[in-house]
């Protein structure tokens, strides 16, 4: 039987413990960010108006986004590992930045309506308000959202536990995919 490397090396990167890892370093990213300056305001005066905002609100709901993303998509591989098979990411987890109706696709975890509401909130900033100042176009203006303390503190909730429904998933390995046997999964935290 004739193995194809690149899809080793497609799995391999694509393995659960990768998407867990990077979920966790931009969860700390975020998390560092939100207590060092999350209370720093900048203030705007137009002829009409005078307002202010959390200087890093964006940046950190964009990273707290991209963390729960990756943490629900290495849950999806975890559940079907056939997911990251043939050299490619399965369409359902592969297109766009739909966070609820990733999470709906979760056999393993049920996702509350509070819960969900974060999911779309998240959903709604990562392709636009997170990251540029403008929409592209007038009918896709939508008014941004400000990070508070509590919503920052929901979303930590969500995330810590989906980190422990990963863990479930992996803590005893999963079936191998392309030649390629996932590894166990060890965290000495969640033990």
């Amino acid at each position: 039987m004739v193995t194809d490397k690149s899809n080793i090396a497609f799995v391999k990167q694509a393995l659960p413990e990768h998407w867990y890892d990077q979920s966790m370093e931009l969860r700390d990213a975020a998390e560092f960010l939100w207590r060092q300056k999350g209370i720093e305001q900048v203030g705007f005066v137009l002829p009409d108006e005078v307002y202010s905002k959390p200087r890093y609100s964006r940046t950190v709901f964009l990273l707290i986004g991209f963390a729960i993303e990756n943490m629900i998509k290495g849950i999806l591989i975890s559940e079907v590992p056939a997911r990251i098979s043939g050299g490619k990411m399965a369409p359902d987890i592969s297109t766009g930045h739909d966070l609820c109706a990733w999470a709906k696709l979760m056999a393993s975890i049920t996702i509350s309506e509070r819960e969900e509401n974060i999911l779309n909130l998240l959903s709604e900033l990562v392709p636009y308000w997170g990251k540029y100042p403008s929409a592209k176009k007038k009918h896709h203006v939508r008014e941004e959202k400000h990070l508070t303390p509590q919503v920052f503190n929901e979303i930590l909730d969500l995330h810590n536990r989906l980190e422990l429904g990963l863990y479930d998933l992996n803590r005893d390995g999963l079936q191998e995919v392309d030649g390629v046997k996932f590894p166990i999964m060890v965290l000495p935290h969640l033990h």
